[in-house]
């Protein structure tokens, strides 16, 4: 049945929808998603498509949003209203992400076409997110397949490729084919090697000695037992490749051990997500997942030159941070279209591994180093391996009385290695006036440990074995917005207060003897403040 509603303003219209036969495994009614506004930003599949000047890409649209910049230009990893990228934190339905775009800045590892939105929560983000005291960017794929079809996209540098289907089943008791859910396969390819070096000699009249290249995959299938329980599988992965030969003469300005320089990155990721859904009534949801996060991270750095130091020869690193988590999480409406309840009990696994060498400096460097002095640096044979163990959970009460909305919530991490746990309070609150202009408030508390974070294992691998003395990163966020609708525009002004404590600094610290302190322990506060239109 098609109900045709013309809406001249402001109006409420109740539907009644008789019992019928359903044709398949569950009814799916969607709406829009409750989620609140101040501080938070969405971009539907179409929106991504539309931005200009992101090379098509969902991740590089995001720019386009206030207070969203990159540390480089076109290139460089997303800076969200000031704060530092490594505070980010970006989940593919409810997996946690660390390596989301191709290079930093190329290309997202996901395909649009499979993107439902995208939620970016530039500050104030709900209980639900861990680990991240900058910003929030969720990535939500696609779940619904209504029949066979795909997409391709040829560019320049890459090209990709989806396909999806539903999945049917042929009931005997009706007679008829029923839908029992479905399946979506894509991927990209990049071949920058056959263009880019032809393009640059053309230009240039140089030759170009490296290219990155990189791939990514997914797939995701859903498959519903009854018309209350379903099972979620989601797949996908990315590579990206690069190797460096310095086979020309350099300038004389530059070291001359250099026309014989050798470098190589490889950076693979690997994803796995399961979810169990049972909705035995339209009020009550429970959810299982259970998910890996698998990144591998070689780098390669050689000068074979005789008057090169020891030390700069054959340096590799091999960098394994594994993350591994399961998940219970309900949603329950206790009050009918007043009160809602969602919370979740959480454990994660971070499994991080290494191997090879890394360098520490014997001396501070104040200028370019000499690859030629052997006493500059020292080799540091790795091969450690860290478990790190968080329990978590968290709660979030909604009430809606009239135009007011209150959503108080709480989250609480506790880190087995150190013993200690954070509990974060967290509190949303807005009302719409008849006017249609709605006023917002956000404000809260985040944490992370420095022990589980697989950008600082990559550079400094000790600190996931850190006790104790180094306390957890924290951020008070603190945020205000109005939003007037005006026909079918809407005009929105955000201003927002950060203050982040006992942050981790990475930057080498010496003695008064110009020894290296290796044991860098520093804590830094800072606040920002803007006003966003």
């Amino acid at each position: 049945m098609t109900v045709t509603v013309l809406i001249n303003g402001i109006m409420q219209k109740d539907i009644v929808l008789q019992p019928i036969a359903i044709k398949g495994a569950a009814l799916t009614i969607t709406g829009e998603r409750d989620i609140q506004k101040v501080s938070r930003y969405t971009l539907t599949a179409q929106d991504l498509k539309a931005v200009p000047a992101s090379f098509g890409d969902s991740l590089n649209a995001l720019t386009s949003l206030p207070g969203v910049i990159r540390t480089s230009g076109f290139f460089g990893p997303l800076v969200i209203r000031g704060a530092d990228p490594s505070f980010n934190g970006y989940f593919i339905d409810d997996i946690p992400v660390y390596n989301p775009q191709h290079f930093g800045a190329i290309h997202s590892i996901i395909n649009n076409d499979l993107m439902s939105e995208i939620d970016l929560y530039s500050s104030s983000f709900p209980s639900p997110y861990a680990n991240a005291i900058g910003a929030v960017i969720s990535i939500n794929t696609i779940d619904t397949v209504k029949e066979f079809g795909g997409s391709a996209d040829v560019g320049l540098i890459s090209s990709n490729l989806l396909l999806k289907s539903p999945v049917t089943e042929y009931n005997e008791a009706t007679n008829q084919e029923e839908t029992r859910g479905y399946w979506i396969v894509s991927g990209r390819y990049a071949y920058l090697s056959l263009f880019v070096p032809a393009i640059y000699k053309l230009l240039t009249g140089d030759e170009i000695e490296s290219v990155p290249e990189y791939w990514d995959y997914q797939f995701k299938g859903k498959y519903y037992f009854t018309k209350t329980q379903s099972i979620t599988f989601l797949f996908f992965g990315a590579y990206d490749y690069i190797k460096f030969i310095n086979e020309s003469t350099p300038p004389e300005e530059v070291d001359p051990l250099l026309a014989s320089f050798e470098f190589k990155n490889n950076l693979g990721s690997h994803a796995l997500g399961v979810y169990y859904r049972w909705q035995p009534v339209s009020r009550f949801e429970n959810t299982i997942v259970m998910f890996g996060s698998l990144t591998n991270s070689y780098n390669y750095l050689n000068i074979p030159s005789v008057d090169a130091a020891d030390w700069i020869k054959d340096l590799h690193i091999t960098s394994k941070p594994y993350i591994y988590g399961a998940k219970e999480k309900i949603n329950l409406e206790w009050w009918k279209d007043h009160a809602q309840f969602r919370g979740a009990l959480e454990y994660t696994l971070y499994h991080f591994t290494n191997d090879g060498y890394t360098l520490v400096l014997n001396a501070p460097l104040y200028n370019i180093p000499d690859f030629g002095d052997p006493d500059l640096a020292t080799r540091v044979p790795l091969g450690q391996k860290f478990n790190n163990h968080v329990l978590g959970a968290y709660a979030e009460q909604k009430f809606i009385f009239g135009g007011l909305t209150l959503l108080p919530g709480i989250r609480t991490d506790y880190l087995t290695r150190t013993k200690q746990q954070t509990v974060d309070p967290r509190l949303m609150a807005s009302f719409e006036f008849p006017s249609q202009t709605t006023v917002s408030y956000a404000t809260g508390k985040y944490s992370g440990f420095i022990q589980t974070n697989s950008n600082l294992f990559n550079f400094q691998p000790n600190l996931a074995g850190a006790g104790d003395e180094y306390k957890p990163q924290s951020a008070y966020h603190n945020a205000i917005s109005i939003e007037q609708k005006l026909s079918l525009i809407t005009i929105k002004a955000e201003g927002f207060y950060n203050q982040f404590k006992n942050l981790y600094q990475d930057d080498p610290v010496y003695d008064s003897s110009n020894n290296l302190i290796q044991e860098v322990k520093a804590a830094v506060n800072y606040r920002l403040k803007v006003l966003n239109y």
